[in-house]
């Protein structure tokens, strides 16, 4: 069974949501968090992946799967910027250029990412990131040590849109520990996003500087959900915990809600999101409409209200799944959920993907793969060779140089053995027959390309078949085989009981494309069991297939 991760490295705690699925379609199965130590300072990346490993071992979760990480927004800068033309290619050329006249950064030591979300009179609007190269690498190397390998790195502020109605105008504000983030999200799409320096951990000191309880700890946290002030600028007092309350309609009421919270944290936090907002209105053209929450301090009780006051905008919190839901304090899970969306490829729209350049992953071997879905494995090995030849090109030492040249010549040795060793002795030769051959494979594409018409037929069937299955809560499943022939589609596969198998075979036949499934035997292998399911094709042997209820 496939699985995706989405992992947030906060600054209070590490969270991880866990999604599994089989064939595209993946579910939430877990969410779990793991406090980061109490310090004077906010933890570094080392700290906070200290604890990621923790977690992953304690909770038994490994490095499988396709894995996707929050990157801090006060560890960026997004900027929206206006072309005179809406070229994609002339964008991503002329981009970095346009960047130099905005930002004082040697671009050369910079990430540059960016995503079209507009049009103008003229040309294009455009949203771009830039992240220090250099802020980078620690985190992926850290990622590395403890065997993970993230294949997405997205800002915090793109993944949130995944938390986000698919139409209409709306900010998704995610209030955490050291900061929060604000998202302007327009159609399901993040157009512009900030961090702001005001999060949950400034409540708590002010808390703790009144009782003087330890920074970080339960006791801090919990006062804060219990903050009562009389009014403004008095000291607060312990009350009974607060609950919700219908949005205030005049002056009186507000005051009483708003002497719920810290007067002087919560004011700070509404002007800097009051700015952000306005900013993002002013230079998009656009209107917020409705705010969602999410985040830890988004649970303090009677902020989404208040906020709804101050911002004289509807706020509510973000629909999390029901496997989140479920959970005691289930809005500060929203950044890894959103992440774990990422991974599992359930996100709207082309997200800010960091990993580009040195830093990418996942490019070549993807494209590999699907080069060798259509039989064209030399061209493959072309991309292999001709990155083996960069390297030869940039070496200066002449025992490495020979080293890779070697490699060259066992590369195309191994990929085509139909040459003859005498013509390999030479590197040269050997990168010569690898372009010829190249050449040839890219003929090949064009024609094969030219040949499939709409989406491919098997495809559809996979598609199909996806959808035909369970969800992985009623039934989880791993395929081991699955064979398709002009006549059959036969598939050998693994699940966690023999009710499951039965609820398989049932669902698949509830398809009219797959009501002749038929299961075979099932085997009992330690807490699996093994067991096939056949499906007829052709109209012929959907006529002469046996009751599947006899299977």
């Amino acid at each position: 069974m496939a699985r995706a991760l989405g992992i947030d490295l906060g600054a209070h705690a590490v969270k991880v949501a866990v999604f599994e699925g089989i064939l595209g379609r993946y579910s939430l199965v877990r969410v779990v968090d793991r406090p980061v130590p109490p310090a004077q300072e906010l933890p570094d990346t080392e700290a906070r992946l200290a604890v990621l490993g923790t977690l992953l071992n304690e909770e038994g979760i490994d490095g499988a799967g396709t894995i996707a990480v929050a990157w801090p927004g006060e560890h960026l800068s997004m900027r929206v910027v206006d072309l005179p033309f809406s070229d994609r290619a002339k964008i991503e050329k002329t981009l970095p250029f346009e960047m130099e006249n905005h930002v004082p950064f040697d671009m050369e030591e910079m990430i540059l990412e960016h995503r079209l979300v507009g049009r103008t009179e003229s040309g294009a609007r455009v949203l771009t990131c830039l992240v220090e190269r250099e802020a980078v690498a620690p985190l992926l190397q850290g990622m590395k040590a403890l065997g993970l390998e993230p294949r997405h790195l997205v800002p915090d502020s793109d993944l949130l849109a995944a938390l986000a109605d698919p139409r209409g105008v709306q900010a998704v504000l995610d209030l955490g520990w050291s900061r929060s983030v604000v998202s302007l999200v327009v159609d399901g799409l993040a157009c512009s996003g900030r961090a702001v320096e005001v999060g949950g951990r400034d409540l708590v000191r002010r808390i703790q500087r009144t009782w003087r309880v330890e920074e970080n700890s339960d006791d801090a946290w919990m006062l804060a959900a219990r903050v009562v002030i009389p009014e403004e600028g008095t000291p607060p007092t312990v009350g009974e915990p607060a609950v919700p309350v219908a949005v205030p309609r005049d002056a009186d009421e507000t005051r009483r809600m708003l002497d719920r919270m810290t007067w002087e944290w919560f004011t700070s936090l509404v002007s800097e999101v009051r700015a952000s907002l306005l900013a993002f209105e002013d230079r998009l053209g656009v209107e917020v409409g409705e705010i969602l929450t999410t985040g830890g301090s988004s649970e303090i009780p009677g902020l989404r209200e208040a906020l709804s006051v101050a911002l004289g905008v509807p706020v509510r919190a973000v629909a999390l799944p029901p496997a989140v839901a479920a959970l005691d304090a289930p809005q500060r899970y929203g950044l890894c959920v959103a992440a774990g969306l990422r991974a599992a490829d359930l996100q709207r729209g082309r997200p800010l993907e960091l990993r580009r350049g040195s830093f990418a992953r996942g490019g070549l071997v993807e494209f590999l793969g699907t080069l060798a879905t259509y039989g064209l494995a030399a061209a493959g090995f072309f991309l292999l060779a001709g990155g083996v030849l960069w390297a030869v090109q940039h070496q200066r030492l002449g025992g490495q140089k020979r080293v890779v040249e070697q490699n060259i010549t066992d590369t195309v040795a191994q990929a085509f053995p139909d040459i003859e060793p005498s013509r390999l002795e030479d590197p040269s030769m050997a990168v010569a027959i690898l372009q010829e051959r190249a050449l040839a494979t890219a003929e090949r594409v064009d024609a094969l390309r030219q040949a499939v018409l709409g989406e491919p037929p098997t495809l559809v069937l996979l598609k199909d078949l996806s959808q035909a299955m369970p969800p992985p809560e009623e039934a989880r499943i791993d395929v081991k085989e699955l064979t398709i022939s002009a006549n059959a589609l036969s598939m050998k596969a693994e699940t966690d009981g023999y009710d499951s198998a039965a609820r398989i075979e049932a669902s698949l036949q509830r398809s009219s494309r797959f009501e002749g499934a038929t299961k075979g035997d099932e085997k009992k292998t330690g807490d699996h069991i093994l067991f096939s399911v056949t499906v007829p094709l052709s109209s012929e042997d959907d006529e002469g297939s046996p009751d599947p209820k006899e299977g």
